[in-house]
């Protein structure tokens, strides 16, 4: 079983006998990782998912002197930040234009995106009529080459790592 980095998962282990006892094990063990918890004796609960919870959780069920097993593998799913495309619309853009920058990046945890822009002489800021109306998208007014003309970059972080993309204007 795949779960995400953080999230919140429910293990089931149910039998249709009545009077039937569990025990849940951890890699063999009964002692559980930090954050992990029994209800009910047949429900496993896993709050806020982390690399220590991944290994095998296995459900024991005990009747009248017989047992039974399920077992589930638990990974933990989680990607490192990595910015896929950074698309300008138009491209190229003549003076005068509305420039839309769009950034795409996936990764797990989501990642946070950041914009850099470094101009033809190399100086590394933020130029005029530009906008953010959200986290992916940078929009250019009124496109004049001598001031939005350069490198603009797209930089995905995420606790695993960082990435970047960047598009010549």
């Amino acid at each position: 079983m795949s779960i995400n980095l953080n999230a919140d998962t429910i293990l089931s282990c149910n039998s249709n006998e009545p009077g039937v006892t569990y025990t849940w094990l951890f890699q063999g063990n009964k002692s559980l990782p930090l954050g992990v918890s029994i209800i009910g004796g047949n429900h496993l609960v896993i709050i806020g998912a982390k690399s220590s919870n991944v290994g095998t959780f296995t459900c024991v069920i005990y009747k009248n002197g017989h047992q039974a097993a399920s077992t589930n593998n638990v990974t933990i799913i989680s990607e490192k930040a990595h910015v896929t495309s950074v698309v300008a619309s138009p491209n190229p853009p003549q003076t005068g234009d509305r420039v839309d920058i769009l950034c795409d990046a996936t990764g797990y945890p989501a990642p946070a995106i950041y914009w850099s822009y470094t101009d033809t002489m190399g100086l590394t800021h933020m130029t005029i009529s530009t906008s953010f109306p959200n986290p992916t998208t940078v929009i250019i007014e009124n496109f004049q080459p001598s001031i939005h003309g350069g490198i603009w970059s797209c930089i995905a972080r995420n606790n695993l790592g960082v990435d970047r993309l960047s598009i010549q204007m």
